[in-house]
């Protein structure tokens, strides 16, 4: 989910920035000799997109564009849960990625509008964690993204 801010530089060429919020959830199960468990992984994150939108065409109530840029994301909460019980996960440092995306925006008011954004996004490993992540298993990603843009 992202809430973004567009500022014009011209009339087609949009500086985007917001905020974004990701949830990676994963499920393993885990075998050995003698043993078998499930381990649940949830790990929330809280990101800063800055990237170029460029609207292709437009009228009163829908918009097409592309956009690219990148993001750092932090993660701001986690745990895995297994039959042994409940540990916090912690990974330092920030997470960044590359991202293109084609949308579609649909104006609901003046200056404000709902985003269908089928995208890429590339991100790179970081070196501070040994906690597996989707991101660190498949940093590269599509994905669909709902956003909620505010144009001044």
């Amino acid at each position: 989910f992202m809430l973004s801010v567009g500022v014009p530089l011209s009339t087609r060429l949009y500086l985007e920035t917001g905020l974004s919020y990701s949830c990676l959830r994963s499920d393993k199960n885990v075998s050995s000799f003698n043993s078998s468990y499930a381990v649940k992984q949830r790990l929330d994150y809280i990101g800063i997109p800055l990237g170029l939108s460029y609207k292709i065409w437009s009228n009163r109530h829908l918009r097409t564009y592309i956009s690219a840029g990148g993001m750092a994301e932090k993660m701001v909460s986690g745990y895995s849960k297994s039959n042994s019980g409940t540990s916090k996960l912690h990974i330092d440092g920030l997470q960044y990625s590359v991202y293109g995306t084609a949308g579609l925006g649909i104006q609901v008011a003046p200056h404000f509008s709902i985003g269908f954004e089928p995208g890429i996004s590339y991100h790179y490993h970081v070196k501070a964690s040994n906690i597996q992540t989707l991101y660190s298993d498949f940093p590269l990603d599509m994905e669909l993204r709902l956003s909620l843009k505010v144009e001044l």
